[in-house]
This record gives structure tokens, sequence and C-alpha cells, in this order.
């Protein structure tokens, strides 16, 4: 579920500021063995699913179909309706990888979406990859489409996106972690 109804305020100094935007969505934590990486909806965050990186599933698509998916920037469809091919043809959280940041166990996820708006905030997309911290919640990500707004070329956000890059925090809790 994503609601872009809610506002973020920070109290800096003793001043509060109120974010403009914020996109917030919420996830159902599931911890269930699968056998295939698809078996989960994008509302979904299990850590015990098989892993599948973004090169992965790049590569395989490419291969069968003779271009990029529907979740790359670069293929992204003006159209109203859907461009996702059978059996993805509703979106997913792929868990990709685990890695470590400071005395943290993390799980990076990936979601399976195509575009539909061409323009604008896409809201309705979500969050692109995320680092998901069991003991704490979601604590880092990407949202692609906010990045091609501010100018950011197609090319490098597609790159960041074959890459899995994510924003990572400098702290946890008031503590530094090394990244």
């Amino acid at each position: 579920m994503k609601r872009n109804d809610i506002k973020v305020v920070i109290n800096r100094d003793g001043k509060y500021y109120v974010s403009n935007y914020c996109i917030t969505e919420f996830f159902k934590i599931v911890n269930q063995e699968l056998i295939f990486p698809n078996e989960m909806g994008n509302v979904f965050i299990n850590i015990k699913s098989p892993t599948y990186s973004v090169s992965e599933y790049e590569t395989k698509y490419k291969h069968i179909y003779n271009e990029y998916s529907p979740n790359a920037l670069l293929t992204k469809s003006a159209s109203g309706s859907s461009s996702l091919k059978q059996p993805l043809e509703r979106p997913l959280n792929f868990l990709s990888s685990k890695l470590y940041v400071g005395n943290y166990t993390a799980y990076k996820f990936w979601q399976f979406s195509d575009w539909r708006i061409a323009d604008g905030t896409n809201s309705r997309r979500g969050i692109d990859r995320f680092l998901y911290v069991p003991e704490i919640g979601i604590i880092g990500g990407s949202f692609d489409f906010w990045f091609s707004q501010l100018g950011i070329s197609t090319n490098e956000i597609m790159k960041n996106y074959l890459s899995e890059v994510i924003i990572l925090p400098i702290s946890i809790n008031k503590i530094n972690v090394n990244q």
C-alpha cells in the first residue's frame, strides 16, 4: 500500500521543517521459505525468499525478449496499460542479496513493476530498491523516478538500476556505520 498524503516533520535547532512530498509505503513482513523468487507480491518483505539480482533478471529477460524489461527506466511506457509479460504480470519484490551495514545484517530488495506513468511522480510504482534490517526496518533505498526528474540521465539511472545502487545511511540509531 502506498500513500502520498503523509508529511514528514523534522525539528532542527528549534525550527520545524515539513516535507513538500512524501511517499509512504506499507509492507507486510513474512518469514516463509519459498521455491521460486516470484511467489510474493510487492507488499511483502520476505528474507527467506530465494535471491535473484537485477542483473540476473535483466540478462535472462534480454535473452528471451531481446530488450530490457519494462522495469528498466529506459523502456518506461507512456501508456496507461501494463507492459508486463506473463508470468510476471504484477508488481513483485525480489530479495537480491544479504550484506552487513555496521553490526546489522541487511537484506537488499528490488521491485519489479512497470512504469505506466511517463511524467510526474510515480507514487504507484514506489520504491525501486531498498535495504531492510529485521531489527529496525528499511534503512536505505532508491526511487529512480525521482532521480529522473532531477535531470540525471537515463543512462546513469540504468547503470544504477543494473548495479542496484541505493542510498545508504551514515548512521543507525545515532551510531555511525562504515560503508
